[in-house]
């Protein structure tokens, strides 16, 4: 069926039975439709529907991807049924398509007006749902009731399966031997968490694999793999073998003078020998050298002219010989190489086979909601279950509408075809009706698969070409949402090319053509308001503006990313600005005359990115623009990043333990709590004061008991509303009073939610700690900051957040910049097309530059989609930032954009077209593309319009608690912060310590023969993270607690295996290789070897056994005092002690908390010291002094422990007085220690793994002055 053959939607003639596909580009009125294709079923009126027979509104199924979408659905649908009554029985309405039901039959009129009653009494029993709601629904009931199934209790609570099976897999791999074990190592022995982010988005596909495996069982196919290796390794051997017989030997070993000689007089005899004779020497050493090695340790070809020589060597046919040997000895080492990764594409050929066959196994005890949906896939493919469960869902649910389609996975489209692939479904008001557009399917990263989309187009049009008339396809045409110019420029930007130029299809594949839509100002002039500028607005009023960069030749660092970004951040902040000034800005005239000024609520800026929604706000922020913007992403979390969320924990962990003099003081010492002021008067109080700490003890024992009695919500809103704090008008001073209040409503209603299902507080406080480190566990409605509140900031949206909204002018900055495309982030998936259908192929090894363009196809087809979707969401005016780009001042990323696909650029006269084009060059490719069109498209360069100082209007200056006087407090700029806090500019988060290594990779370094040695010692085989860092910690610091001495004065004996095997165990930790008690055993070996190890005389065993240290001793110290402490100061200090600078994120004050692994004395001395479990490589040689100390630079450990030196001196100089003195008091500072532990107690290598440093008195005085925040020097 050809495109000019789709038909029109008629949502009035529309045939509603059989299969229909109906594709509503953006803004068509889509779910209106719906809407009305619902009225009509329940109604029984129209094409395709027989009036005598109605479907009552519980048994029309209508589902849709999101609970949010649903919601809406339900709405809409209820709304339109309750006004098709009322306007009925008035006999008259404004809505034409309501207008047509009227009848002059009363009778039917009658029966039209009960359907409609009947429908509004069961609108909540209507099948309108999320798909996997359905699945749900469907597996609980129909299954059973058609003895699908027996006695098992389904759930849709088993997410975590998936990462279980991987998890499970890497464990199997990792401590097997045989083929498992070899699998492994084929892979390269990634640690889990690399495992993992490979692997984990594999599914229980139907891919095809590349390379292609034996059938049969995953485990027995990875035997494929031990025999691909032990042939290739059997191959290595008989050539060494044959290498050495074929040669001299001289006392049993190579003679490698005569074998020159062999080789030299054999080459001589060759025509035009390529090999000179000086350079044999060098060719033997290295076949020799190599054919003794293992497979996986040889080297292929390298740089020297003697392996060039050797590379052009040729024999002729037949020859036999010395030099026919060479020639194949040499052409399997060059391709030793590339046939090791041969084997390692089979390797991973086979775990992948191993993951899908996994996760189509499922357990009926512990299913994710994708695993309910290929359960009933699975009974619907079996004969005896099939003709039972589809009458039984059909007959529940005759007919179906599934709205979003274009977001379905194939899982999904299956599910529905099979369920109505019977003849009843082409009975009138019976079938599957799929409602969506392709051009906006973005949601990939959740399972939608847009070739799931094309499959299913191709089969129908197939069909209606074949003449089947119950099935077909339909398009709407008319644009509700945005002005006529606006809709022009869509049409002229998206056009396809002329017929038969299949390479420039503007969405890159066939199947989903671009189709120009209508304007409805076409229909109803007036609908939508007009749009004007003021007359001195330096901005133009145009549908469309592109914005160029204003360098005629930008140097390739000005279109770098980062410069880049700033630069349109910066131009987008001024030109909302411009459009808000309340005297030359836009506003909206409406057809009566009436005026509304632009407000930032009606202007959305569209990213992809965190990182480019931080730029947009930062500009937007600047003291010259003084815009206020909230960010919404898929990603955004009320717990995550909502400024109370951890403030609101210790609140709540006060209120659980309200003796705990810690927790009490941890909760007075947040923002929250200190309504949001410079003092923590209150903290000092109690410390002094045992009538002030009952007092509080008191209060919070009060919240306790109102938890206990009537919810946990109860207790926070006494909380908030208790006089003596008052915290509610402190809030309401914010400028962002608004924000906070609702973060603190919407925490508030999840807490009071889970408080019903919990026994006790702690429960109720450890699961909303769970929640603050990861609430992936969570739906992503419940757990997405509420926006209520923010209707009057400047909304900075990601684009698939946008999707399905509206708004009067949207920025699109930065979509100029294409992601990069990658191999390495899991098995390469792509789609081949087939004719009937697209295949998804994953392919390992073989041509990459073929796998990677495919990559780069689907890339770019999915930034089309994005492309069209951000476009479509603007009502009035659309802003594009466009310009070259290059990626790491390299490569140039212009032909690889939507504008390099979209553009024909013009040639220069040598008729080549640049990869860097210049705005003035973009913009000829735009006008060309465009045409002349006045009002369509605008252009300007950025940096053109200056910021405009925003004042807000007297609707966004209310406040939200107007009883209370509108007191305006300086920002507060109190927080407790860290090391960490300064390094990354942020807030230390809570349950992490500062120390842990973080969760990257360990550094690879290239592995020398010396090395090998160390490949399986417990120092260098458990994985480098956080949660290892935090176990050896535990292990020492418990060791030092019991070892110290007791009341008799004498050591305490201490079982160092035991404590070892108790952390190794409650943390979890593992190595291939080495079960539970033999790892717990090496890693007691290993401390101890470190608590011996020597340094200042002395060793770490001997100064716990002397009780001459303090583990862990934690400090909390005031910064900035009375003032503010300003960076600038913070960095003078770093300076002068040789330190870089660190990360500027505004002045500061209030707390600086950390916790010092050890402080011991020796001979006088203070020291302080400082645990790492850092991998600097996999040997001792890594852990010299040099190597420990560009770690140390390179996490910024340096200003670790320059704070550590402030925090050590303030407090030995309060608690010893005249005692200490840095530099020559009775006690002095030693100095600090970083013991490196993977580098200590080795008796090679006794220089190593302990980094010392003594900081000057004068460079710790100097930061400790800074954090005080006294300025003068």
């Amino acid at each position: 069926m050809s495109e000019s053959n789709v038909e029109h939607f008629d949502s009035a003639g529309f045939p509603l039975s059989g299969r229909r596909l109906v594709e509503a580009s953006a803004g068509t009125g889509k779910t209106y439709s719906i809407a009305h294709l619902v009225l009509r079923l329940v109604l029984g009126v129209g094409e395709g529907l027989d009036f005598s027979t109605p479907r009552r509104i519980e048994e029309i199924l209508v589902v849709t991807f999101t609970r949010a979408a649903a919601g809406e659905l339900r709405g809409r649908i209820r709304a339109l049924v309750e006004k098709a009554w009322r306007d009925l029985r008035a006999g008259h309405s404004d809505d034409p398509r309501i207008s047509a039901l009227i009848d002059d039959d009363p009778e039917r009129m009658k029966a039209m007006l009960f359907r409609l009653q009947r429908a509004l009494v069961n609108m909540d029993e209507a099948g309108i749902s999320t798909i996997h709601s359905f699945a749900v629904k469907a597996a609980a009931s129909f299954l059973f009731e058609t003895g699908a199934i027996d006695d098992v209790q389904l759930s849709h609570t088993g997410g975590e399966r998936s990462e279980r099976i991987v998890t499970d897999l890497f464990r199997r791999l990792a401590a097997s031997t045989g083929a498992p074990g070899l699998v492994y190592a084929l892979l390269g022995r990634p640690q889990l968490e690399d495992f993992r982010k490979y692997w984990n988005r594999v599914k229980g596909d139907s891919a095809e694999v590349r390379p292609a495996l034996p059938p049969g069982d995953a485990w027995e196919v990875m035997d494929a793999v031990v025999q691909a290796q032990t042939a290739l390794c059997q191959a290595h051997q008989d050539l060494a073998d044959e290498w050495s017989q074929a040669f001299p030997l001289q006392d049993g070993a190579s003679d490698r003078a005569a074998t020159k000689a062999v080789l030299v007089e054999a080459l001589g005899e060759l025509e035009d020998s390529p090999v000179a004779a000086g350079r044999v020497t060098n060719i033997i050493k290295y076949i020799e050298k190599n054919l003794a090695l293992p497979v996986d340790a040889v080297a292929g070809a390298g740089a020297s002219d003697y392996f060039k020589d050797l590379a052009e060597l040729q024999v002729p046919p037949g020859t036999t010989g010395p030099v026919e040997l060479l020639v194949r000895v040499r052409d399997h080492l060059f391709g030793l190489p590339d046939a090791r990764q041969e084997v390692a594409h089979l390797a991973r050929a086979a775990v992948y086979r191993t993951l899908v066959q996994a996760r189509a196994g499922l357990d009926l005890r512990d299913m994710s909601l994708d695993e309910v949906i290929t359960l009933i896939n699975q009974r619907l493919d079996r004969d005896d279950t099939r003709p039972a469960l589809q009458a039984a869902i059909a007959q529940a649910y005759p007919v179906c509408l599934v709205d979003e389609f274009q977001d379905t996975d194939p899982e999904q489209f299956r599910m529905f075809k099979r369920i109505y692939d019977t003849p009843a479904a082409r009975a009138p008001g019976a079938g599957l009706f799929m409602i969506g557009d392709p051009k906006q399917s973005i949601y990939g990263f959740r399972g939608a698969d847009i070739f799931a989309y094309l499959d299913v187009r191709g089969q129908v049009a197939s069909a209606c070409a074949g003449g089947d008339k119950n099935q077909g396809i339909y398009d709407l045409d008319t644009n509700w949402r945005s002005r006529a110019l606006l809709v022009q420029a869509v049409n002229a930007l998206f056009a396809e090319p002329p017929a038969g130029d299949d390479d420039a299809l503007s969405f890159v594949f066939k199947g989903m053509p671009f189709t120009a839509v209508r304007s409805c100002e076409e229909a109803a002039p007036g609908r939508i308001r007009d749009y004007r500028l003021g007359g001195e607005s330096p901005m133009g009023d145009e549908a469309l503006v592109f914005i160029g960069h204003p360098a005629e030749r930008p140097e390739k660092a000005e279109l770098n990313g980062d410069p880049l970004k700033r630069l349109y951040a910066r131009d987008t902040a001024a030109r909302i600005s411009a459009l808000l000034d309340p005297v030359h800005g836009a506003k909206t005239v409406g057809a009566d005359g009436e005026e509304q000024p632009l407000t930032p609520g009606d202007i959305a800026v569209l990213v992809r990115s965190a990182h480019e929604a931080r730029d947009i706000r930062q500009a937007l922020a600047q003291p010259d623009i003084g815009l206020r913007s909230v960010f919404a992403s898929q990603r955004d979390s009320v717990f995550s990043d909502s400024e109370v969320s951890e403030d609101l924990l210790l609140v709540l962990m006060a209120m659980d333990q309200c003796t705990d003099r810690r927790r009490l003081k941890s909760a007075l010492a947040t923002p929250l709590m200190r309504g949001f002021g410079y003092g923590f008067d209150e903290l000092a109080n109690i410390e002094i004061d045992d009538d002030a700490l009952e007092a509080v003890i008191a209060e919070f024992g009060g919240y306790r008991e109102t938890w206990l009695r009537h919810g946990v919500l109860a207790a926070i809103n006494q909380l908030l509303s208790q006089p003596a704090r008052r915290l509610l008008p402190a809030i309401a001073r914010r400028e962002d009073s608004d924000r906070l209040f609702t973060d603190l409503r919407h925490l508030g209603d999840l807490l009071q939610q889970r408080d019903l299902d919990c026994a006790t507080p702690e429960q109720l406080v450890d699961w909303y700690a769970d929640c603050l480190r990861d609430d992936s566990h969570l739906d992503e409605d419940v757990r997405r900051v509420r926006l209520e509140s923010d209707e009057d900031l400047v909304k900075i949206v990601t684009i698939h957040v946008a999707k399905g909204l509206e708004y009067p002018v949207v920025f699109l900055p930065f979509f100029f910049m294409p992601w990069n495309t990658s191999l390495d982030k899991g098995p390469p998936l792509y789609r081949e097309d087939r004719g009937d259908h697209w295949q998804s192929v994953v392919e390992f090894g073989g041509d990459t530059t073929k796998v990677t363009r495919h990559l780069e196809r689907e890339r770019l087809a999915e930034d089309m989609r994005l492309l069209y979707v951000a476009m479509t969401r603007a009502v009035y005016q659309c802003h594009v930032g466009i310009s070259a780009s290059y990626r790491n001042s390299r490569a140039p990323q212009f032909a690889a954009s939507v504008w390099g696909h979209l553009l024909a650029l013009p040639a220069d006269e040598n008729g080549a077209v640049p990869d860097a084009p210049s705005f003035a060059e973009i913009r000829i490719a735009l006008e060309q593309r465009f045409g002349g069109a006045p009002g369509t498209v605008g252009y300007a360069v950025a940096g053109e319009v200056g910021p405009v100082r925003y004042q807000a209007g007297s609707a966004a200056a209310q406040a939200l608690v107007p009883a209370l006087p509108a007191v305006q407090l300086p920002q507060s700029h109190w927080r407790i912060t860290s090391y960490t806090g300064l390094v990354r500019g942020e807030a230390p988060r809570l349950g992490v310590k500062d120390d842990d290594d973080g969760n990257a990779p360990a550094v690879e370094v290239a592995v020398v023969e010396d090395d090998s040695g160390w490949a399986d010692n417990i120092r260098f085989a458990l994985p480098g993270s956080a949660n290892t860092g935090s176990c050896l910690h535990d292990i020492l610091e418990t060791y030092a607690l019991t070892r110290a001495p007791a009341g008799t004065g004498e050591p305490a004996a201490v079982d160092l295996g035991e404590i070892a095997r108790q952390w190794v165990t409650r943390y979890g930790l593992e190595t291939p290789g080495l079960d539970d008690t033999a790892l717990a055993q090496a890693v007691t070996t290993w401390m101890n070897d470190c608590l011996h190890h020597p340094f200042e005389g002395t060793c770490l065993d001997t100064l716990f056994a002397a009780g001459c240290a303090i583990p862990e001793m934690r400090f909390d110290f005031a910064i900035g005092g009375d003032g503010i402490t300003d960076f600038d100061a913070i960095n003078a200090a770093l300076a002068a002690a040789g330190q870089a600078p660190v990360h500027r994120y505004g002045p500061i004050s209030g707390l600086m908390t950390g916790a010092i692994d050890l402080t011991f004395v020796h001979d006088g001395r203070i020291y302080v010291v400082d645990y790492k479990s850092n991998t600097l490589g996999r040997a001792p040689r890594f852990y010299d002094h040099a190597g420990m100390g560009a770690s140390i630079a390179e996490h910024r450990y340096d200003l670790q422990y320059m704070i550590y030196a402030v925090a050590a001196h303030r407090h030995f100089r309060r608690r010893l007085g005249e005692r200490y003195g840095f530099d020559d008091g009775e006690f002095r500072f030693g100095g600090v220690y970083y013991l490196f532990l993977r580098g200590m107690g080795l008796a090679d290598y006794p220089d190593h793994g302990a980094w010392f440093t003594r900081p000057s008195l004068e460079s710790v005085e100097r930061l400790d002055r800074a954090l005080a925040g006294d300025h003068h020097e």
